[in-house]
């Protein structure tokens, strides 16, 4: 991950690590008189609502590792339980009389409309109510079940999500970050609200960004980026985002990954920065902790000064990029590897 953090004229050096306000104090002085197009490849963004910066970067070399689809067919349709009537008694009774997939239900007098709903969604390729169903019925673990879908979205349809706001729920997004697979790299995009009158136009640019996706990837996600950006959108009247099949992250990597489960394991809790230590050997040095982030906005934009400020940009992109890393490597097991 050295690479996506190096800025330009940087070598891989790590600096040593400090507390955050001792980063903060070396950062002010590290970055004074330096602009943010010093360091990153920048583009002042124009939208109808005003301007915002827009940062880019690529991760190389890097590629999805979606499940195989013969797997992946066989793995949903093989899933019971999908049935509406359809519990762990009932599933282990079906099974002893033989019946191995949905389509094996269509005859069912009890079952049979209900196979039958599965099976539309199925053959019409209705991922986003497949995914609502395996997650309603089976929760985690209909998260984990529901990464086989990521077979049937193309490469190019997936968008990484995470945005950094200035503190609890409704509260000003200052930065959107979004990450998508092109060629063997992962591209980044950050719309970035230089001060609070540019979060219009850092939203506006990222919706456009987002509503071009098929899928959406976060990391908690479910509950926390997406209905923020809801509620930003609808804030600034700029309409709701289109639903979307949306992986989040947190949920199959819970299933799989409990303590109790998984021996040789520390995971003490499913924070991003635990996981990706545990599970992709990715150790952050100088990292702001999530909730000095809105403390770190505010100084850079008190002092005028970007130190505060770079450590941010560049923790969302370090999330982004272990976000889509978790869903490659989280393919990787569901195709048994």
């Amino acid at each position: 991950m050295a690479s996506i953090l190096r800025k330009k004229g940087e070598t891989n050096s790590p600096i040593p690590e400090c507390e955050p306000y001792r980063l903060e104090k070396r950062l002010i002085e590290q970055y004074k008189g330096k602009r943010l197009e010093d360091l990153y490849d920048t583009r002042v963004e124009q939208t109808e609502v005003g301007k915002c910066l827009h940062l880019v970067d690529r991760f190389s070399p890097f590629s999805f590792n979606s499940p195989e689809p013969a797997i992946a067919s066989t793995s949903i349709l093989s899933e019971l339980r999908l049935v509406h009537g359809i519990g762990p008694v009932t599933l282990e009774r079906l099974r002893e009389e033989g019946v191995e997939s949905v389509y094996g239900l269509m005859s069912h007098e009890r079952f049979g409309q209900g196979a039958a709903h599965v099976v539309d969604y199925w053959e019409r390729r209705d991922l986003i109510a497949l995914h609502e169903r395996m997650r309603k019925r089976l929760g985690s673990e209909g998260h984990s079940l529901g990464l086989f879908l990521a077979s049937m979205v193309p490469r190019s349809g997936f968008l990484v999500l995470d945005l950094e706001t200035l503190g609890l729920s409704g509260s000003p997004v200052f930065l959107f970050g979004t990450a998508r697979c092109v060629g063997d790299s992962l591209e980044i995009h950050q719309y970035l609200a230089r001060d609070g009158g540019e979060e219009p136009a850092a939203l506006m640019s990222a919706l456009a960004h987002i509503q071009e996706s098929i899928a959406l990837i976060t990391y908690n996600g479910r509950t926390a980026d997406v209905p923020w950006l809801q509620q930003r959108s609808a804030f600034f009247g700029m309409g709701l985002l289109r639903e979307k099949l949306h992986f989040d992250l947190v949920y199959p990597t819970r299933f799989r990954y409990r303590t109790t489960r998984t021996p040789g394991l520390s995971m003490t809790d499913y924070k991003l920065s635990t996981v990706e230590k545990q599970l992709l050997g990715v150790d952050r040095m100088d990292d702001v902790p999530g909730d000095m982030v809105p403390y770190f906005y505010r100084r850079y934009e008190t002092l005028q000064n970007i130190g505060p400020l770079v450590p941010i940009i560049d923790h969302n992109r370090a999330d982004l990029v272990s976000t889509a890393r978790l869903l490659a490597f989280l393919g990787g097991v569901q195709n048994g590897s």
